[in-house]
């Protein structure tokens, strides 16, 4: 779980200075990945499964806004939102 955690903050650290260097590339990868590393830091995690696949299912919902609204130029922000809202 250590290697994990580190590679998330890693991907964080990132992503934050993807987003104030204005760096879009590498925006463009280090945002779904946040997302993917915290599922899989959940799925590891020893948390009951009546909780788990709930919290699974939401974050997957919250990876899939992330997607659509990297896309947001080709129309798909009202997915995007719909996405976060689930």
């Amino acid at each position: 779980m250590k290697n994990l955690t580190f590679i998330y903050f890693t991907a964080l650290i990132l992503n934050i200075i993807a987003g104030v260097a204005h760096i879009p590339n590498l925006a463009f990868i280090t945002k779904p990945l946040l997302m993917l590393i915290l599922i899989w830091m959940v799925w590891k995690e020893q948390i009951p499964n009546g909780l788990k696949i709930p919290l699974i299912i939401a974050l997957f919902f919250s990876w899939g806004g992330d997607m659509f609204l990297l896309f947001e130029r080709n129309g798909l922000f009202v997915f995007g939102l719909g996405s976060f809202l689930i």
